[in-house]
C-alpha cells in the first residue's frame, strides 16, 4: 500500500493534477483538461515528486510513462477522487432554462437522425445547448473522448470494458438487407447463399476489434465480399442505389431512407442479435445534476414506439 506524507499542509490539488496526467499520458492534454498551462502542470508534478520522494513519470520516446510508484499511487487515489467529485456535484442544482451549458454528445449516425429533432424541440427555449457529433470509427477514440472530456455522452454499441464508465442500454434495432430496385439477381427476398455471393458495402465502424456487423451476427460467419467501405450510412445507401452491391442496415434507418434512394428492404437471411445502443458516460458524472438532466433528455427524446430499455 502506498503511504502518503504525514503533512497537514499537503496540497491535495497536486493529486488532481497527477490523476489527469496519469489518465491522459500527457502533460499537454492534462493541462487542457484542467484548464491550466503546461508549465503549471509540470510544476505540480515536480512538487508532488518532491513531497513523496519518488519518481512518478519518465520519458518514453516523445511521451511519458508512469513509474511503478505512479501506478501504485493512481490505483489508490483515482476512485476516491471520483467519489469526492460526485459528492460535491450532488449538492449542485441544474436548471436548463437559466444555466448556460454546452453538452457534446458523440453518437452513431442513426441515433443523431433519430434524436436530433426532438432534442432541439425540447431545448429550444433554454440556454443549454446540445451538440451532436458522429462517433469516431474506433471504440478507442470514442472512449478517449469521454476520458478527455471532449464528449459528455456516447450513444454507441458495445460498452467498453472499463471501471471508469457507466453504461445504460437505450434502444435496440434489427438489421435488414438493402438492395436497389431492379437488381438483376435479388427481388423480394434474399437467401443466405446470395447474401455471401453478392458484394457488400461495409460501414467502417469497429468495436471490440471487429466490424459492427460481426459483433451481432450469430450464424453464417462466412466472409462477406467487399465492394467498398463507407463511414456514413447515408453514403452506404447511396452507393447501393447506384450499383448492384448490397448492404446491411439498421431497420429504422433502412425503413426511413429506402424510399429516398429507391431501395428494397429485405429480411436478413442469417440470424443476428439485436443491435443494441447504449448511453455511455464517465463515472465522475453519474451524480452530476446537469448530466442527469442530459441523460433524461436523451431518454425522453426517443420515439414512443422505440424499444427503449431501462438500466
Amino acid at each position: 500500500m502506498y503511504l502518503m506524507p504525514q503533512n497537514r499542509h499537503f496540497d491535495l490539488n497536486l493529486l488532481r493534477v497527477f490523476d489527469a496526467v496519469y489518465r491522459t499520458g500527457s502533460f499537454t492534454m492534462a493541462a487542457e483538461e484542467l484548464d491550466l498551462t503546461q508549465s503549471s502542470v509540470s510544476n505540480a508534478i515536480n512538487r508532488l515528486k518532491s513531497e513523496l520522494g519518488v519518481s512518478l513519470f519518465v520519458r518514453a520516446g516523445r511521451g511519458i510513462q508512469p513509474t511503478l510508484s505512479a501506478e501504485q499511487l493512481f490505483s489508490q487515489i483515482d476512485r476516491p477522487l471520483i467519489d469526492i467529485e460526485q459528492a460535491i456535484q450532488g449538492f449542485n442544482s441544474f436548471d436548463p432554462s437559466t444555466h448556460q451549458y454546452q453538452f457534446n454528445v458523440y453518437a452513431l449516425e442513426v441515433m443523431i437522425q433519430l434524436l436530433i429533432g426532438s432534442v432541439y424541440k425540447q431545448i429550444d427555449e433554454s440556454k443549454t445547448e446540445v451538440t451532436f457529433r458522429q462517433s469516431p470509427a474506433s471504440q478507442e477514440q470514442a472512449v478517449q473522448a469521454l476520458y478527455y472530456d471532449q464528449a459528455d455522452l456516447l450513444l454507441d454499441i458495445c460498452p467498453p470494458d472499463s471501471s471508469m464508465v457507466e453504461a445504460e442500454k437505450l434502444i435496440s434495432f434489427g438489421l435488414k438487407v438493402v438492395v436497389r430496385k431492379g437488381h438483376p439477381r435479388i427481388k423480394e427476398s434474399i437467401t443466405k447463399e446470395q447474401f455471401y455471393q453478392e458484394k457488400h458495402v461495409f460501414i467502417n465502424i469497429e468495436r471490440q476489434q471487429t466490424s459492427a456487423f460481426d459483433t451481432v451476427a450469430v450464424e453464417g460467419r462466412g466472409k462477406r465480399q467487399l465492394f467498398c467501405e463507407q463511414t456514413s450510412m447515408l453514403s452506404m445507401l447511396s452507393t447501393v442505389s447506384s450499383s448492384n452491391a448490397i448492404a446491411s442496415s439498421l431497420d429504422h434507418f433502412a425503413d426511413e431512407f429506402a424510399p429516398l434512394f429507391n431501395l428494397n428492404t429485405l429480411a436478413m437471411p442469417i440470424e443476428v442479435n439485436p443491435f443494441d445502443i447504449y448511453m455511455i458516460w464517465h463515472k465522475k458524472h453519474t451524480h452530476n445534476p446537469a448530466h442527469q438532466w442530459l441523460r433524461s433528455l436523451i431518454r425522453e427524446s426517443l420515439p414512443a414506439t422505440s424499444h427503449s430499455q431501462d438500466k
